[in-house]
């Protein structure tokens, strides 16, 4: 039987051979274990997958300093109707970048 202990969860990012450990608290370690072992089917597992990265990439975007999270909707929506308005490009750092919107919005929102 499964014996409850800290749970670490690993990121590894392979190009630059860097990892982050994530610790998770004992109750969230030990469902994360039960549903690991309800996972032993392929279609299971990836259906598991697909919602556990559709949790995580908001959850790790949160996380992030506020100058490195995409571009609210509202930015967006602002910057295309500048752009259509004064005919010019976003740029797509702009697109990926709060911090990289908020300037293309200072420099034409005027």
């Amino acid at each position: 039987m499964y014996q409850a202990t800290v749970f670490t969860l690993r990121l590894r990012n392979e190009e630059l051979e860097e990892e982050l450990y994530i610790p998770l608290s004992r109750e969230v370690g030990d469902a994360l274990v039960i549903q690991w072992e309800r996972c032993q089917s392929p279609d299971k597992y990836e259906a598991w997958i697909k919602r556990l990265r559709a949790a995580m990439q908001p959850a790790v975007s949160g996380a992030l300093d506020a100058d490195l999270r995409p571009p609210t909707s509202a930015q967006v929506n602002h910057a295309i109707a500048i752009a259509r308005q004064i005919g010019v490009d976003i740029p797509s750092e702009a697109l990926r970048s709060r911090s990289r919107m908020q300037q293309f919005l200072k420099q034409f929102a005027d």
